[in-house]
């Protein structure tokens, strides 16, 4: 589990010490339900004719199921939730190439990969629309662009990157603490294996429903 900044100048490892303010990753305490669910007693149903001893016998298998998934160790890593492969652009790509392929396709963040160096830095669809409108980063109006510059003139450099094996509890932890909205995931040769956007954690959540994975 390894970050790192890549960019122009190269990749350096991130150690954590740096990424987070607050307390590491910890598992959570064992919560118990307020109720637990009487094995012996059928619940009260409204309708009385309903067979009890079935409906209680469904309630108390899925109260063991739900109890052993909080039981489980499983931990999430970068590459079972990544999008991959990844749609890139290129160095000399103009604004306009940029600005199509997130209208068409959908997409809000672009790594920007260079033949010889690899990924040097990352373009969101907010940085292009910023650009065009005119508005800075601190809301001050200047004048508008037009969209003939290079996306190189646009990109955050230095990107903060990941490896496939890491926690994905750290990388939801760097989305709410750094206020990013995507994260590379990268090869230990320096290869673009895969991206990381919040839509992604989210699925995550939806699929992964152990609240002890996202303590």
């Amino acid at each position: 589990m390894t970050f790192f900044r890549i960019g122009l100048s190269g990749k350096e490892a991130m150690p954590m010490s740096k990424l987070f303010k607050n307390r590491p990753v910890n598992q959570p305490d064992k919560i118990e339900p307020y109720h637990k669910i009487n094995m012996k007693q059928p619940h009260d149903l409204a309708d009385p004719s309903k067979d009890k001893q079935r409906y209680t016998g469904i309630a108390s298998q899925t109260y063991k199921e739900v109890k052993a998934a909080s039981n489980d160790n499983q931990i999430v890593l970068a590459n079972e939730i990544m999008s991959s492969p990844v749609e890139v652009l290129s160095p000399s790509a103009s604004i306009a190439e940029a600005l199509a392929i997130f209208h068409n396709k959908g997409f809000r963040h672009l790594p920007i990969v260079s033949p010889e160096q690899g990924l040097i830095g990352i373009l969101s669809d907010r940085d292009v629309l910023r650009y065009m409108s005119g508005v800075t980063s601190t809301y001050n109006k200047t004048v508008t662009h037009d969209t003939t510059g290079k996306v190189t003139e646009l990109m955050t450099s230095n990107v903060l990157s990941t490896s496939s094996d890491t926690d994905v509890r750290y990388i939801a932890r760097l989305f709410v603490e750094n206020r990013i909205g995507a994260i590379p995931v990268v090869l230990e040769n320096g290869d673009l294996a895969g991206i990381i956007t919040r839509s992604n954690i989210l699925d995550a959540v939806m699929r992964h429903f152990n609240m002890a994975l996202w303590a």
